[in-house]
């Protein structure tokens, strides 16, 4: 295996590693941004980045090539193809293994797109991105005036819903369990105690309606979108070691991943981390 070395390494193509690499390449260091193995590219896939300092509100494959225009202006190398297996601790430095060669850098941060558990539910694959969506920040927009739902357990579910009834002529929350109390100024309608069973499209490929399975039997709401409330998992079993030269972004206690603008600022926050570090203070 072939090993090059860098000033700093970020790993995750994400909001939070797109700021970082970029605090870091400010000060002239070498920067080299890579992929993760179980990255879903948030990134690209988002389909609306909200506004943050790396720029205007874009559909999410827009601002993915506005920012790789800006990575490259930077200075900061992209290596999409090396996908990263498993980061360590080696001396003072911290080494990273990807699939065809190793890194060595003096820094590394750690800045994963979260992985989306996702539902298994029929109709649910085909229907990602067409009335399905896990962020109701990003995607409620595109669904003014409309009937929405949003599914989950409390509080997160809330979290949602209170975003969806912002666009939304009238929110559905499905709650897996119970809700104590009625949140306030919330107007919606709930559903306690329901799973979901399948989702079906209109003729036109839309999401149309959600089947549900409830304690007084099956059901259909119909609505024009679904917002799957749930918390987003980081994949942390690839850092192997703790070294004070490892910092992460994005996965701090607090940050939601629908919230791009909290990526943004962590992912800035963790590059001042490493750079304040205190042996390259002395």
């Amino acid at each position: 295996m072939s090993v090059e070395h860098t000033d700093y390494a970020v790993i995750g193509h994400s909001l939070a590693g797109i700021s970082a690499a970029l605090a870091l390449a400010k000060s002239g260091d070498r920067v080299v941004l890579l992929d993760f193995h179980r990255d879903t590219d948030a990134v690209a896939e988002s389909p609306r980045i909200q506004p943050t300092s790396l720029g205007p509100p874009a559909t999410g494959a827009a601002f993915d090539a506005a920012m790789e225009n800006v990575l490259a202006q930077a200075g900061v190398r992209r290596e999409p193809g090396c996908i990263v297996e498993s980061v360590f601790p080696s001396g003072s430095e911290v080494f990273v293994e990807c699939s065809d060669r190793g890194w060595l850098a003096k820094g590394v941060v750690f800045a994963p797109n979260g992985t989306e558990p996702g539902i298994d539910v029929e109709g649910s694959a085909a229907l990602q991105g067409f009335g399905l969506s896990y962020s109701a920040a990003a995607d409620a927009p595109f669904f003014p005036s409309r009937r929405v739902a949003v599914y989950g357990d409390a509080p997160r579910v809330l979290d949602h819903a209170w975003i969806a009834a912002r666009y939304a002529s009238e929110v559905v929350v499905l709650l897996k369990g119970t809700l104590s109390g009625s949140p306030m100024e919330l107007s919606a309608t709930f559903h306690e105690g329901v799973a979901l069973r399948s989702l079906q499209a209109g003729n036109d490929g839309l999401l149309k309606a959600i089947e549900l399975d409830a304690a007084d039997g099956r059901r259909s709401v119909e609505v024009a979108a679904l917002f799957i409330a749930q918390h987003v998992v980081p994949a942390m079993d690839v850092v192997r070691g703790d070294s004070e030269n490892i910092a992460f972004a994005g996965l701090a206690a607090g940050i939601d991943y629908w919230k791009h603008a909290e990526l943004v600022n962590d992912g800035a926050r963790a590059a001042r981390t490493l750079q304040l570090h205190p042996e390259e203070t002395k």
